[in-house]
């Protein structure tokens, strides 16, 4: 009998011998045999990471001393009464094996820094085998001798897999061993239980977590290494084909893909043995004969146990090892395509990079891709499983099965053509959720101006709008969901009905007697609808998640900036940093730009036959009217513009550059100016110097250590103008290009700066060069050579003899226009000095406010959340929630009454079909109803459980407790990892958003690769809370799965062994609720890990809320009127200004200002040096800082009025203006008619006149109108002034606006459009209350009085 492969032995409880030599011998050992030559060349061609030891020795005496068993087994063979050659040979190839083994121990432990886990799988695999062999052996005459040395087998593969386990750190030879993670040295069980991450665990238990806590994730997550593999891959695909990403994205990492196969087979495999465990421990319940004769019922019920735990086990295991795999590819994914769409970002033009199309595709798409990995494993499953499903259900009911196909064919067709719709909706709300992201980064770079303007309110309300039309769009796809939803319900309930009705009234083959046949049919229907029903239900996530996919890939093909520039190749001695070389070679140009001509769409022709040369050691200024083309010249130069012909050639490719806006990061002065080069302490007190920034660094209350703030908002505009400037001079660059650069600084700070650079020589040292462009004439005094960019784009080089005569035109004119101006009146200005009176002190305590931060476990939050829906809704929805739970387990309970009362009365079957609709499921898409149903259905089903033998019911509290303490146990550590990767995501974002705006400087500089580094820092620092909060949730599921394991056994046990304690039925239903028991586990770990990262949300956004700084006013005289103020006399008593919470010895930038300006006249102007404190009097008036004294408009203290309405009641022209993404129309007039009066109405006409009185209308029409996006007009910063200027008038005149403050309003123009403009603006604002703020003579030239700070002091200049 044992000739023969069996694979049982015909009357024993065993298998045959050819069957096991076959498969448990000379299978595994000819798979380990034919990869040994892999090891082996890792041994010939590799370096050792990892030192001997006395535990390589250990291991290798244990494997040497398995081999010499080996061969002792082979010897005996041979002389064994069995001939048998296969036995033979199979033991020749088990000794052989045994060497390899030997042979890849010494390759694991010295070239691997984890045991490999070939090895570790062909170990346990063998060793359960030998098991089973040793069994056979004893039961076999003449074989104990050979049973007796096979029993050492499995105690030395234990002992050895027990040596794979010790972690090896002490022994590797990197020096960077103490920072590797703890599951980079795990070994094979370690990290199939996730055992590694216990440390983590309690650590989380007990402390705090920081960044710095948590371990090293590996370097297969490398963000670097990762996208340089998708880069190679990407560009091997047709970038054309639709599905191009995704196959780049498999090519790039295909062994991770190939990994996963393996244990989701063997998944596969657990599952549908389930069911004939099942129909055998039911059949055994009911004492039905299902083994021969001669197998004794104690065998028989060891081996139902011993299956069991084999079959329960090995699904939590392969489970954990499936999942781990696939959370790795995720977070892999993550990395390598997040790399890729920064990358991109880098290499596109300046309009599509300053998009925040970054941020919606890395925080929004990327992380919706996810389910397109678990879409490749589970289509392959469900086909396997489909298969398997079939196949057996053929077995039990026959031609019925058929029914089960035509069921999913049917619910499949109708599925495929709602995916396609949610696969649209879900590109639209990607696209709504990147114009609201868009618009809040918008608004949120420049709030300080948008409350100065009195925009807060009209920017909240234009948010929520977008946000609605946001929602909108998602409800779209939410309302497709619920459609795919109730055809994944209508297969899973429309299936088993079926099945079961083709069973008992068409085939005959299922009969209601047979409780074993019965229960086991309706497991392998539950094994076969439910990953069909879970199929079409995600089918539309995942059809969405192809979108975003879609998405990426659109953007990652968009046409690239090409640099135009040609580069004249040089000698090694004009080096990029030329800071320590000597005098550059003599060359006939540095740029030379030829015969340039400049069109861009809608735009038209901007420079026209445009030719310059840049020469080494010469100053070369650029000057020209407001929108002539100065910054547009040097977009060429820098490469950023793309040329209809011309050429423009470098000899160098060191250039610096200090745009118009400055570009700061949100770090300190001194990192700002630093930027990616090295510290030069020398240099770096040169270049302070030469900027004047010492005097600030002093007022400053950290110095060069200050942190500017997002985009410099702690800093005024001439401080950060010079530190754009510093840090262009910082880099000694071959080139510098300085973009109108003092048009922020006043005429003190401009010149000294001026002397510094230009009179001593620092401008140019050792034959470097200097471009600059300006809008005042009287720079051009310091320039070697001088260009004038004329109306019509025309570029002509200016001579010595003109220059001097436009400057004596000049000074003449403004030496007339000081003689008007000093005698002017100055009535308006009733005093300067300030009285002596007490100064009236503000509410400090306003300001104060004590944020309490409260863990989200609290049950606060939860109300917090729930509130708004009251509490008999909330009531309602927690008990549909638990009918819902309830429908998916009433059809198996009423099985086991119709079985128990009735079989034999098949009307009972119109019940089971009535029962089969539910009412919900558990992977719906709201969280919160996700977990409340799935915490139902566990405590269901523990129930269920629990009653299929009364032995097993005390388990119920146990088991219960021990879900609730490890569920506790877990969430002390998830939660604050998400917290850290949240915090991180908002670190990474942030240099999204600044890379964004800084993209002319970042490729000027041509720091791509450095701050491309530092993505890759920060990607991979985010990266480690993302991959090890997967570990923990990962963990979680493997410990209820096991725990599911664990119950499966007792159950099992207790009915197999105290039979009198279970029927047939309840174990039926038990064993049927344990096969879907782990799945609903996992459904609740699922659902409370969305719910928690929902609350963690939620909790975020409530300390965000009760935290931040509110506003307050003391309305205690009432609201003012509508038409407040009435005449707009604006008085100003002993006011000092307060910045935040600081003492103001540190803060006070103005002290003691009292000043009163009447309307009518020529109002206030102010002088002073950057950092004097200029600004801070207009902040005062529009209540936006905390002041001492009082500031009354029209004898009503402005801290009385509501702030958002004082605002909204004065117009401001901010020194950076603003710029809203959206159409002209919208830029002009922002405000929301809802918060203007009903006679306020804005027309087109309206618009149209303002535009006209500034320039501006003719531009606009010619570039598609009031209707056409701002971004498309591409205006000059000359141009973004006038623009101001008009949207300024027209709030004036719709509001009727009494008072006016302008800050720094003219500062690019040139001399002859501002001249202009303040004609207009005196006319257009004449009878109101003016502050100007300029630094400017001409702006100042209308102004009753002028007063100039100094260190906060104010001094009557006239």
């Amino acid at each position: 009998m044992d000739s023969t492969f069996g694979p049982r032995l015909l009357g024993h409880f065993d298998f045959t011998l050819l069957f096991e030599h076959t498969i448990f011998e000379i299978v595994p050992s000819s798979i380990l045999i034919f990869s040994l030559p892999f090891y082996v060349h890792k041994i010939l061609t590799c370096q050792r990471l990892v030192r001997p030891g006395w535990l390589l020795w250990v291991k290798a005496a244990v494997a040497v001393s398995m081999a010499a068993v080996h061969l002792a087994i082979v010897i005996l063979w041979f002389r064994s009464p069995l001939d048998s050659r296969v036995a033979e040979v199979a033991a020749i190839l088990y000794f052989l094996g045994s060497i390899g083994v030997t042979v890849i121990t010494y390759a694991s432990h010295v070239y691997f820094l984890q045991p490999v886990l070939f090895l570790a799988s062909y170990l346990n695999l063998t060793l359960l085998l030998d098991l089973a062999t040793i069994y056979t052996y004893y039961h076999r005459t003449g074989l104990n001798t050979i049973a007796h040395l096979t029993c050492s087998l499995p105690a030395f593969k234990f002992l050895l897999l027990a040596l794979e386990e010790i972690p090896k750190r002490s022994l590797i030879i990197a020096e960077n061993r103490d920072q590797l993670g703890l599951e980079s040295i795990a070994g094979f069980w370690n990290r199939a239980t996730l055992f590694w991450i216990n440390p983590l665990l309690l650590f989380g238990f007990r402390h705090i977590i920081n960044n710095g806590d948590l371990p090293d994730i590996g370097e297969q997550f490398d963000s670097k290494h990762l996208y340089q593999r998708l880069k190679v891959s990407w560009k091997k695909q047709n970038q054309t084909s639709k599905h191009a990403l995704l196959r780049a994205i498999i090519f790039s990492m295909p062994w991770p893909f190939l990994f996963a196969v393996l244990p989701r087979l063997f998944l596969t495999g657990f599952i549908f043995s389930q069911p004939f465990l099942l129909q055998d421990v039911v059949s055994y319940s009911s004492s039905e004969v299902t083994q021969p004769s001669h197998i004794s019922k104690e065998q028989e019920a060891t081996s139902l146990v011993l299956a069991a735990a084999l079959i329960f086990c090995g699904k939590a295991i392969s489970r954990t090892w499936f999942s781990h795999i696939k959370n790795q590819i995720m977070v892999c994914i993550r990395g390598a395509l997040a790399s890729a769409v920064y990358d991109k970002s880098l290499r596109l033009g300046i309009a599509e990079s300053e998009e925040t199309a970054t941020v919606t595709l890395i925080t929004t798409d990327i992380p919706a891709t996810e389910a397109v990995i678990s879409l490749l494993y589970d289509v392959l499953a469900m086909m396997l499983e489909v298969g398997f499903g079939v196949a057996i259900l053929t077995l039990f009911v026959g031609a019925a099965s058929a029914l089960a196909v035509i069921c999913t064919i049917i619910a499949t067709i109708l599925s495929r053509r709602i995916a396609k719709q949610v696969g649209r909706a879900r590109k639209t709300w990607n696209e709504r959720i990147h114009d609201r992201v868009a618009a809040t980064s918008n608004i949120l770079a420049q709030i300080k101006d948008i409350k100065m303007t009195g925009l807060a309110l009209s920017m909240a309300r234009y948010l929520k709008t977008l946000r609605e039309r946001e929602i909108e769009a998602s409800l779209r796809m939410r309302q497709a969901n619920c459609i795919s939803f109730g055809l994944g319900s209508l297969a899973d309930t429309m299936t088993p009905a079926a099945v079961v009705a083709g069973g008992l009234f068409w085939t005959n083959a299922l009969d209601t007697t047979s409780t074993a046949r019965f229960y086991a049919v309706l497991a392998v229907v539950t094994l076969l609808t439910d990953p069909l029903a879970n199929f079409i239900t995600l089918l539309p996530g995942w059809s969405a998640s192809f979108a975003c996919l879609s998405r990426i890939q659109s953007y990652l093909t968009q046409e690239e900036l090409q640099d135009p520039r040609r580069h004249r190749p040089i000698s090694r001695q004009s080096s990029r940093r030329s800071s320590n070389s000597g005098p550059a070679q003599p060359r006939a140009h540095l740029i030379h730009l030829s015969g340039i001509n400049v069109t861009m769409d809608l735009t038209g022709t901007i420079l026209r036959n445009a030719s310059i040369v840049i020469r080494p050691g010469e100053v070369t200024m650029i000057d020209g009217p407001v929108g002539c083309g100065k910054s547009t010249l040097l977009n060429v130069m820098l490469g950023e513009m793309p040329l209809r012909n011309g050429t423009a050639t470098l000899s160098t490719r060191s250039i610096a550059f200090a745009g118009q806006k400055p570009w700061l990061l949100n770090t300190t002065i001194r990192l700002n100016i630093i930027g990616h080069e090295a510290y030069n302490e020398v240099l770096y007190t040169r270049i302070i110097y030469i900027c004047d920034l010492s005097t600030d660094f002093e007022q400053l209350p950290n110095g060069d250590e200050t942190v500017v703030g997002s985009g410099g908002c702690q800093l005024s505009g001439g401080q950060k103008q010079r530190i754009s400037i510093a840090r262009a001079l910082y880099v000694e660059a071959t080139v510098t290009i300085l973009d109108d650069p003092f048009s922020s600084l006043d005429l003190e700070t401009a010149s000294l700066i001026r002397l510094r650079l230009f009179e001593d020589g620092h401008a140019t040292p050792g034959g470097r060069s200097l471009v600059m462009t300006t809008s005042m004439k009287q720079h051009l005094v310091n320039a070697n050579t001088i260009y004038r960019v004329q109306a019509n784009g025309f570029v002509v080089q200016l001579t010595q003899a003109q220059v001097e005569a436009e400057l004596e035109e000049l000074v003449r004119n403004r030496r007339a226009g000081v003689v008007s101006s000093a005698e002017s009146n100055a009535t308006s200005v009733v005093s300067v000095e300030p009285p002596a009176v007490v100064p009236a002190t503000g509410d400090e305590a306003d300001n104060q406010r004590e944020v309490a931060s409260e863990k989200y476990s609290s049950f606060s939050i939860y109300k917090y959340f729930l509130q708004p829906a009251g509490i008999i809704a909330v009531i309602i929805w927690l008990i549909l929630n638990g009918v819902a739970a309830a429908s998916e387990r009433m059809p198996n309970v009423y099985i086991r009454i119709w079985l128990e009362t009735h079989a034999n009365n098949y009307r009972y079957y119109i019940g089971y079909a009535l029962l089969r609709p539910k009412f919900g499921d558990t992977e719906n898409p709201g969280p919160d109803s996700a977990y409340c149903m799935a915490a139902y259905t566990v405590v269901m089903d523990i129930a269920i459980i629990s009653s299929g033998a009364s032995y097993a019911a005390p388990i119920i509290p146990f088991f219960s407790f021990f879900i609730v303490v490890i569920q506790q146990f877990y969430l002390s550590t998830s939660r604050q990892l998400r917290a850290l990767e949240l915090d991180a995501t908002k670190l990474l974002v942030r240099h999204l958003l600044e890379s964004a705006a800084g993209i002319m400087h970042i490729r000027a500089f041509r720091w791509q690769e450095e701050v491309r580094n530092e993505f890759f820092a920060l990607l991979d620092i985010a990266q480690r809370p993302f991959y090890l909060l997967y570990c923990v949730q990962q963990w979680l599921e493997c410990v209820l799965d096991l725990s599911t394991a664990g119950a499966a056994i007792l159950v099992v046990a207790f009915a197999v062994k105290f039979t009198n304690t279970a029927s047939a039925n309840s174990m039926g239903l038990a064993f049927l609720s344990l096969i879907g028991f782990s799945n609903t586990v996992g459904l609740w770990v699922k659902s409370s890990m969305a719910m928690e990262t929902a609350f963690g949300a939620v909790a975020r956004v409530r300390a965000y809320c009760e935290g931040a700084p509110k506003e307050k006013y003391k309305d205690d005289k009432g609201p003012v009127s509508v038409d407040w103020p009435p005449q707009g006399v604006l008085e100003l008593n002993c006011v000092s200004a307060i910045y935040g919470n600081q003492e103001p010895s540190h803060a006070s930038q103005i002290n003691n200002l009292t000043v009163t300006i009447r309307p009518g006249l020529g109002g206030l102007g102010i002088l002073g040096r950057t950092g004097s404190g200029k600004t801070t009097i207009l902040l005062s008036v529009l209540n936006l800082i905390n002041y001492k004294g009082t500031i009354c408009i029209d004898n009503r203290e402005i801290r009385t009025v509501c702030p958002d309405f004082l605002r909204s009641q004065i117009t401001t022209i901010t020194q950076g203006g603003i710029y809203l993404l959206g159409s002209v129309k919208f830029n002009l007039d922002p405000f929301d008619a809802s918060l203007r009066p009903s006679t306020c109405i804005v027309t087109d006409a309206m618009c149209e006149v303002m535009l006209h009185r500034v320039g501006l209308w003719e531009i606009i029409r010619a570039r598609g109108g009031l209707s056409a996006r701002m971004k498309d007009m591409r205006f000059s910063g000359g141009q973004c002034q006038l623009f101001q200027f008009a949207r300024a008038m027209l709030h004036h005149q719709t509001m009727r606006t009494k008072i006016v403050l302008m800050d720094e309003a003219t500062s690019s123009l040139d001399e002859e459009t501002e001249a202009r403009i303040v004609t207009i603006l005196s006319t257009a604002f004449a009878g109101c209350t003016k502050v100007v703020i300029s630094h400017r003579q001409a702006a100042l030239s209308n102004s009753d009085s002028i007063i100039r700070l100094n260190a906060g002091q104010v001094q009557l200049v006239r």
